[in-house]
């Protein structure tokens, strides 16, 4: 019963929601590739998303390199659209999740996949990618994002993970009014923090904190605990995105460990980048 329970959150949280991240940290990937090389754009006619939700901020990544008439296969509980019928000229839908042993329910054969704000939830990120890269075509693409978070927010997460889970088992309507009741404390703080900004010195790096001029509410939410906030968000919209945080279990993949997996399973590493203090995006190929 318990190990069904994050499946029955996530499918919850997919129709309150249509993604766990805000599309702002992928506006513009493109950056990211080191020269057009890499982007065979006549090539991309198949393309794998795991993990894209509606897959909204996926077409609107294809659209930045000028993609049109593709195949889109979407792997998620969350049934996917077609946002841009110049870009998608098929949408199929796998409604399963990457299984407990990293399997990915397709065996096609894909010129680029797409797995971003995703690999968090899984297990072990590193044999998805691994089980990822023999479903590529040759000389094609994987975009792949790692979540890595410093040990006080870590530990944070995983006691809320737990905690959620345990809440959930117990009484799902009333853990839904508790995430509210947190919400509401991470918004007040937001409120009374967002403008508050401290000049620091020196870097923790170790903790997640960094010198220069910071606003106080960034170093909570980034360090120690995740009290989301943004101006604007409803209190049920900011209980949404801390469940998403909560739900987090692969919170600890830093560039050097990256690298060094990439190395041991022959990956060609096109790009590695630090795009936000949280997230390590990979641009890789076989």
């Amino acid at each position: 019963m318990i190990e069904k329970i994050p499946n029955q959150i996530f499918k919850w949280l997919g129709k309150e929601t249509s993604c766990a991240e805000s599309p702002k940290k992928y506006a513009d990937l493109r950056k990211y590739f080191p020269n057009d090389k890499y982007l065979n754009l006549k090539k991309i006619k198949k393309v794998l998303i795991i993990g894209g939700g509606t897959c909204k901020s996926e077409q609107k990544i294809l659209n930045q390199f000028g993609i049109t008439d593709i195949e889109i296969t979407s792997c998620d509980f969350i049934k996917p659209k077609i946002y841009d019928r110049k870009l998608v000229k098929k949408l199929n839908w796998i409604s399963k999740s990457i299984s407990k042993k990293s399997k990915v329910p397709t065996k096609g054969k894909y010129d680029l996949i797409i797995c971003l704000a995703t690999s968090r939830y899984f297990e072990d990120p590193f044999k998805v990618l691994f089980n990822l890269k023999l479903l590529l075509n040759e000389k094609s693409l994987i975009l792949f994002d790692f979540y890595y978070l410093p040990p006080i927010r870590r530990a944070s997460v995983d006691f809320m993970y737990k905690w959620l889970i345990k809440e959930w088992a117990k009484n799902k309507n009333q853990t839904k009014k508790k995430l509210l009741s947190i919400a509401k404390i991470s918004k007040h703080l937001g409120k009374h923090l967002s403008e508050k900004k401290i000049n620091q010195e020196i870097s923790i790096p170790e903790l997640g904190i960094y010198s220069g001029e910071r606003d106080i509410q960034s170093i909570v939410y980034e360090s120690f605990f995740p009290f989301w906030s943004r101006t604007g968000a409803s209190t049920k919209e900011i209980s949404f995105l801390l469940a998403w945080q909560f739900l987090s279990i692969s919170n600890d993949y830093d560039k050097n460990k990256i690298s060094k997996f990439c190395d041991k399973k022959k990956l060609n590493i096109i790009s590695l980048h630090e795009i936000t203090n949280d997230t390590n995006l990979l641009i890789c190929s076989n």
